[in-house]
């Protein structure tokens, strides 16, 4: 259609709005407004599965092209910065994390320069029970000192944790609470939520549909002392 007084309208479907070519600001409005009301892209599963369940993320050809997706979302609300170096604390020896996230907007969150690093994995991977070197590799980048950041809390993503897990089964609750203690989040796609940074399998620190969850009186640096 045309004869808007800003421009020419058209009607377009889900998928075709995601690769409209917009300005920044009415592509972050597009996807929230997406993320209130209708599946977004193919990466939703609305009325499928219940609210906060974890749906596995779409396939993609490589862990690079699954990282770029990932991070192209998370940019409309974080500044990230990929690559970042560091050195861990009980060696000289460099190690490197896939990216670092950084609110744009940070009023909302209990601390007042909150980040942390994001880890990816293939999204594919099969996973039947906790990923022991996917785990321990994100266990170490807790421990480094990344280059304007210092020690760092690290997202995982996908999780190290099977999707299709039984939250009422105690061995998947004492691990996602071991794995948060630790100093690991999971970086999962929550039906209902989207992208969600969760802690302790069912807590959501933040997600694309809410912005700021739990982060309003949870923090998210590394704890140190008494985690009662």
């Amino acid at each position: 259609m045309s004869g808007h007084e800003n421009g020419d309208v058209a009607l377009v479907d889900v998928e075709a709005a995601e690769a409209l070519l917009v300005a920044r600001e009415a592509r972050s409005a597009l996807r929230r407004s997406l993320a209130l009301h209708g599946p977004v892209g193919g990466w939703d599963v609305w009325d499928r599965q219940p609210n906060d369940a974890f749906v596995p993320f779409p396939p993609f050809s490589s862990e690079r092209e699954f990282a770029d997706a990932v991070l192209e979302r998370l940019d409309l609300h974080f500044y990230i910065e990929r690559e970042v170096t560091g050195t861990h604390c009980s060696s000289s020896k460099p190690m490197r994390i896939d990216a670092v996230a950084r609110p744009r907007a940070v009023s909302a969150w209990k601390d007042e320069a909150p980040a942390f690093g994001i880890e990816f994995k293939s999204p594919d991977m099969p996973r039947y029970g906790l990923d022991p070197a996917y785990t321990a590799q994100a266990l170490d980048y807790t421990h480094i000192d990344w280059k304007g950041y210092g020690r760092l809390q690290v997202a995982l993503c996908p999780s190290p944790l099977p999707i299709h897990r039984d939250e009422g089964i105690s061995e998947y609750r004492i691990l996602q609470s071991v794995l948060t203690h630790l100093g690991l989040m999971e970086l999962a796609w929550l039906n209902g939520y989207g992208l969600a940074l969760v802690v302790r399998g069912t807590h959501k620190i933040w997600t694309e549909r809410t912005g700021v969850y739990a982060g309003r009186r949870w923090s998210v640096q590394p704890s140190l002392g008494s985690r009662h």
